[in-house]
């Protein structure tokens, strides 16, 4: 199951020849055919490649590992939660081309796909692609991010998405709609070529500051 993956962190893995499920690359645990990527060990460092022809990354499959950036294929279909949690060394993510959803994107999802890079304390700037249209339940929640680029197509930053982060200033295009404490620590907002403001956005930062200073735009 997903949850005892997670325990495995700290082995290597070693995939007997004619296995009919599983494989090993490098130490790290895939399905047969690739298009799982279930486990890295907590000791791998330094830049991971996901492999092209992974379509999921499964829960717990970083976690704790002392990476310092990774690089997604654009086969990239799903993050489930918890991925990347706690992984402290990790500095860069690239997102690749295909992935259109980081995390859950509604309530049913929540819980199975939340805290995607939650407690990265090092991960300072993410740079969320063009093809990104939703940042699902609490995906950088407690993480180091103090900057963030948005695209301006991003439709939904989801409840808690961006919670108990460093980030002092965003960009939001008028048209995302925003969930409760998505954005809740932010001290200014700045809205792109809307006359509207977001969806949502009292409740995205009401949690701790009631309202951000600042909320400017361009018209």
């Amino acid at each position: 199951t997903h949850s005892k993956l997670g325990r495995l962190g700290k082995m290597i893995f070693e995939v007997e020849k004619g296995n009919a499920h599983l494989k090993a690359v490098d130490g790290v645990l895939y399905s047969k055919y690739g298009t799982f990527l279930y486990r890295v060990p907590e000791t791998k460092t330094g830049h991971f490649i996901v492999p092209d022809g992974v379509e999921t990354i499964f829960e717990y499959a970083f976690a704790n590992s002392k990476i310092e950036s990774v690089s997604f294929p654009d086969s990239l279909k799903i993050i489930e939660s918890y991925a990347f949690r706690n992984c402290l060394y990790l500095k860069n993510v690239d997102f690749g081309n295909g992935i259109t959803q980081i995390g859950g994107s509604d309530e049913k999802d929540f819980i199975g796909f939340g805290y995607l890079f939650e407690a990265c304390e090092n991960l300072k700037s993410v740079s969320i692609p063009e093809q990104v249209e939703t940042i699902g339940y609490a995906a950088f929640s407690k993480s180091g991010i103090e900057t963030v680029e948005l695209p301006a197509g991003i439709k939904k930053i989801c409840e808690c998405a961006f919670d108990r982060c460093n980030i002092r200033r965003i960009s939001l295009p008028a048209a995302v709609e925003l969930g409760s404490d998505a954005i809740s620590e932010v001290s200014e907002i700045h809205v792109e070529d809307g006359e509207h403001l977001p969806h949502g956005i009292i409740q995205s930062m009401s949690k701790y500051n009631g309202l951000a200073k600042y909320i400017t735009t361009d018209s």
